[in-house]
């Protein structure tokens, strides 16, 4: 699953992958996450990271959780599947 996520996130974002793929292995650590707390781990503005979170929910490799427009938390789904199944 590690290895297909980044060859996704390699292919879809291509030179601009850097800071999808530090996230990527963040979420290993700490599977949900904010997009204040994104910022603070890829050292993007707030705008920027909420346009990765983004991207990686159209990717399928977040998930809102919340469906608020405030505080919103995203979860890597697939990872935390491993653990409920």
């Amino acid at each position: 699953m590690r290895e297909n996520h980044r060859q996704d996130i390699v292919t879809r974002f291509g030179d601009r992958s850097g800071n999808s793929l530090k996230l990527l292995e963040q979420l290993y650590w700490q599977p949900i996450v904010t997009v204040h707390h994104v910022a603070e781990i890829t050292g993007l503005t707030y705008a920027n990271a909420n346009n990765l979170v983004a991207k990686l929910v159209t990717l399928g490799i977040l998930k809102e959780t919340t469906e608020q427009k405030r505080n919103r938390r995203f979860a890597y789904s697939p990872y935390l599947a491993f653990f409920t199944d």
